[in-house]
């Protein structure tokens, strides 16, 4: 099911649920405000992903969407990254430096700076690849995909090389969906 509109106090209270269940962080309980609720920039609600160091909530929305929704901690709009086709899976790398972002209608995998909050590179995935899913881990970028049979895989990229390509998982079963990545940080559908 996927919500239309979701709420600050309903998106701060994830983000500082993760914050202290993923991090460790301890100190007293903070409580939204119920009263001073507003609703996010949001047709569609796919993924969320916590930048802490740039301070920043990423948003996307999913297959039929063209952007990426950017917000600061206190869920104030900064700015939407567009032209990203159907985003759905994001994963932010290892130093924090990079968004992975999933393009289900695009087929592709988009790498954003989380600094300057622009686009830095895309990898095709393959057509009708679909990707929804994204995690990285062991210095490379893994997303799941629908295969040329249909099926669900997985596939990798290394986002070190010169050159970026796919590379399918071939030894990998195959699943009725893509199946979902691990999500260390952030929370999904």
């Amino acid at each position: 099911m996927r919500l239309k509109q979701v709420s600050l106090a309903a998106a701060i209270s994830v983000v500082a649920g993760l914050t202290t269940a993923t991090v460790g962080l301890t100190g007293p309980v903070a409580w939204a405000d119920a009263d001073n609720t507003a609703a996010l920039p949001l047709s569609h609600y796919a993924h969320m992903m916590v930048d802490g160091a740039h301070q920043h909530l990423f948003f996307s929305q999913g297959a039929g969407t063209t952007g990426i929704v950017v917000t600061d901690l206190s869920g104030t709009p900064v700015t939407t990254i567009d032209g990203e086709q159907g985003a759905d899976g994001l994963a932010l790398s290892a130093d924090g430096k990079t968004l992975y972002a999933a393009l289900t209608d695009g087929d592709a995998i988009a790498a954003i700076d989380t600094a300057t909050l622009t686009e830095t590179g895309r990898v095709g995935t393959g057509t009708a690849s679909a990707p929804v899913s994204v995690a990285q881990a062991g210095g490379k970028v893994w997303y799941s995909y629908t295969a040329d049979d249909g099926e669900g895989t997985v596939g990798s990229l290394d986002p070190s090389a010169a050159d970026p390509a796919p590379t399918p998982q071939p030894v990998m079963p195959h699943w009725p969906p893509p199946p979902s990545s691990a999500r260390a940080a952030g929370c999904s559908r």
